[in-house]
Formats: structure tokens, sequence, C-alpha cells
């Protein structure tokens, strides 16, 4: 009886080991799904912001437009094909962006598009909402050539973050070798010139 009692208290004890292991190995799937989810989850929105910045949508059109409208700029200015690079006085009365001038409050509410796009990318980054390598690989070039670009743009609180993001997406491009290719791909884009750096 006394063997008996033994054995089935032995049972038991495996059984509880075994119990107990099985929801160890379980709270440990469910932590790796969840970390694979979140993972998902932050390289899709990596992506969403490619999508908002090169696809059709208000942000890529204000890209476009504002772009169109620094290029078309600069060929007056320097008569080669190359981007103006605005001033924080270009913002003034009678300035090149002047919202106040007729026709040019478009480029002015694209501006602060753009600047309010690289906002949310920054802070997304910031507080690790996307995968960084995804959102170097996919807009880093786009942080880096509108920080080149915007680089004398200073007064305007959301410009903070672009020259931010470009400086980051600087330092990604140099540690993952893409630097090179993104200084050749732009030569006489600034203003007649290449980029400076960050």
């Amino acid at each position: 009886m006394e063997d008996l009692k033994l054995w089935i208290d032995g049972i038991s004890s495996v059984g509880i080991v075994g119990a107990f292991a099985a929801g160890v190995y379980q709270a440990h799937r469910l932590a790796e799904d969840a970390r694979e989810r979140d993972r998902e989850r932050r390289i899709e929105r990596a992506l969403d912001l490619y999508r908002d910045l090169v696809v059709e949508s208000d942000t890529a059109t204000a890209f476009h437009q504002f772009s169109v409208a620094l290029r078309a700029e600069g060929f007056r200015r320097f008569h080669i094909s190359t981007w103006y690079l605005p001033l924080d006085g270009d913002l003034d009365h009678d300035g090149f962006l002047d919202p106040t001038v007729p026709g040019m409050e478009t480029s002015f509410q694209n501006l602060y598009k753009v600047l309010w796009f690289f906002e949310r990318a920054h802070n997304a980054l910031e507080f690790r909402l996307v995968d960084a390598d995804v959102t170097f690989n996919t807009i880093g070039y786009h942080c880096w050539w509108w920080g080149q670009v915007l680089l004398m743009i200073r007064e305007p609180k959301a410009s903070v973050a672009l020259h931010r993001l470009a400086a980051r997406a600087e330092a990604w491009a140099r540690e993952n070798h893409h630097y090179d290719d993104w200084v050749a791909r732009c030569t006489h884009d600034f203003g007649g010139a290449g980029p400076r750096v960050l």
C-alpha cells in the first residue's frame, strides 16, 4: 500500500512538472509570437511611410509639387537643372515662399506638409514604431536628400526633426555602404553643387 502511494505521488509530481514545463513552453511561444507580430507591424508601418512619400497621396503630391517648384526656381536662378535651396528669409514678407504672395500659398503649404511628414517619420523611429533598417532602406535617401535641400530652413519647429532624421539617414548610409551612391546620384542637385555634410 505504501509503495502504491509513493508510486501515485511520483506520477503526480511528474504530471505537475510536465504541466509546468508545458506552461513555460506555451508562455515562451506566446512571447515569441508577440515579438514576431510586433516586428511585422513595425515593418508594415515603415512601408506605410514609403507609400505616403512615394505613392499618390496628399503627402506624395505635396512632395512632388514642392520639388517641382524648387527645381523651377533653381533653373530660373542658376540656368542649370538644379534645385533652389530655400532660406528662412524666403518665408518672410515678399520672400520666395511668402504665402501672402499670390500663387505661393501652395508652395508654403507643401513645405509644411514635407516637414510634417519627416517629423512623423522621426517620431516613429524615436518611439520604435517602425523598423529602422526597413525605414532607411526605403526612405533613407529621401530623408537625406530633403535634408540637403532644406538644410538652411531652420525657423519652422518641424525642421528640427528633418535635420535629425537626415543626419541619421546619412550615418545609416555610410555604415551600410550606400552613401557614395547617394552622393553620385545628385552631384548637381543642390544649387548646382553637390551635397554638404549635415
